[in-house]
């Protein structure tokens, strides 16, 4: 007769670990950074950007940076660093736009209801005043621009010091088209992590990035001999996470798997929140302020499937064709091929529809784009992932 076994003897990438042992791994275990999270450096203020890069200098030795990863850095960082004043100006369009059709309406009302001149102009000034406040409000917040030189940028700086001899090295040709070829083919089979990138084109490794990285994360664990592996991700894609809705359980088993197959190493999968809730365990002190902080750069609330429908009823109600994109998409598993001459244009109906939704508060504030153009074998657009999900409306 077998030997009688544990639930999780054979089912250990199911296992999530506990606080006590996230403590644990981060005090012991290999620690790896993926790009995002160097990358928020310039996204957070200057506090919370103190408190992550005190987290990664105290890991010390244990820190490492796959090539993966600063490949992706340098190749996105000048999109980050001009694209840190943009979220201000969106956010002035949108007060300009909202408040200004308010200021039309209450014209449009005041005539034919014989509003005396006198209380249509308080009124006006009153919404003008409001206009006023929120852009001062929102031009005070704004990040100071960094120059996109590198010259005096304290990010640059602090990275040079703290990742000298922490970046792993290059594969040789030969190691990079094998690894190039095992990712396609762990795409075409959905194999986790990575597979939802297989849209992402006009690099050359395409979309297989993601895996790049964790490959490269799994042979450095196997070299240096290590037990533990603690991975930190802004990547909340399901093809890294098991997720319900906005709480992110654990990593996809399959992971927990690999790891452990191949190493012996359990895997501990972290978000940069996560990493700055447990950095009292490395003698760091965290605000809750940055904490929080760190918990909105890249956290969104996900589309319901009331929502959805109403996306795709406002859609069809002003007889826009981008409902028929949206459900080709969903019927696709999340891409479809559609070629347009300015697809950033194409998406500013269903931008504007969603913003619609999100002010009279039936979708919440910050919910993913609905559908943003991408790219596979030819150009198209993706939908946000909670349409494909089986909550989603169809």
């Amino acid at each position: 007769m077998a030997h009688l076994r544990g639930m999780y003897e054979d089912f250990a990438g199911h296992r999530v670990p506990d606080d006590l042992e996230v403590a644990s791994a981060l005090r012991s275990a290999m620690v790896v950074v993926d790009t995002n999270v160097l990358l928020d450096l310039y996204r957070f203020s200057d506090a919370t950007r103190e408190a992550m890069l005190k987290v990664l200098s105290r890991l010390g030795g244990r820190l490492f940076v796959p090539h993966q990863v600063m490949r992706e850095f340098w190749r996105n960082r000048l999109d980050v660093v001009s694209g840190r004043g943009r979220a201000a100006e969106e956010t002035l369009e949108r007060i300009d736009l909202h408040l200004g059709a308010t200021a039309t309406t209450v014209r449009a009302w005041a005539t034919p209801a014989g509003v005396a001149g006198p209380v249509r102009d308080e009124l006006l000034g009153r919404i003008a005043a409001v206009q006023q406040d929120l852009r001062d409000a929102v031009t005070e917040q704004r990040p100071v621009p960094v120059d996109p030189r590198g010259v005096a940028d304290p990010v640059l700086d602090r990275l040079e010091r703290l990742l000298a001899g922490r970046v792993g090295p290059a594969q040789d040709a030969a190691e990079w088209a094998d690894a190039i070829a095992t990712g396609q083919d762990r795409i075409e089979r959905r194999v986790p992590p990575g597979y939802l990138d297989a849209e992402k084109s006009g690099t050359p490794e395409g979309g297989t990035g993601d895996y790049l990285m964790w490959s490269q994360s799994i042979a450095e664990v196997a070299r240096r001999g290590t037990d533990g592996l603690v991975l930190v991700t802004g990547d909340g894609k399901p093809d890294w996470w098991v997720r319900r809705g906005p709480v992110f359980v654990g990593p996809r088993p399959e992971l927990s798997d690999e790891l452990w197959t191949e190493c012996g190493a359990g895997l501990t999968l972290l978000r940069p929140v996560d990493l700055l809730r447990h950095a009292g365990e490395l003698g760091v002190p965290v605000t809750d302020a940055s904490i929080a902080e760190a918990g909105r750069v890249w956290a969104r609330s996900p589309w319901t499937a009331d929502g959805i429908a109403l996306l795709l009823a406002r859609c069809a109600a002003e007889g826009l064709p981008h409902a028929d994109v949206i459900r080709a998409a969903v019927a696709q598993g999340g891409f479809v091929e559609h070629a347009v001459p300015d697809p950033a244009a194409y998406v500013r109906p269903v931008d504007r529809i969603t913003t619609d939704l999100q002010v009279a508060g039936l979708v919440a504030a910050d919910v993913a784009p609905a559908l943003t153009p991408a790219r596979a074998a030819a150009p198209g657009f993706r939908v946000a992932y909670e349409f494909t999900a089986p909550a989603g409306a169809r």
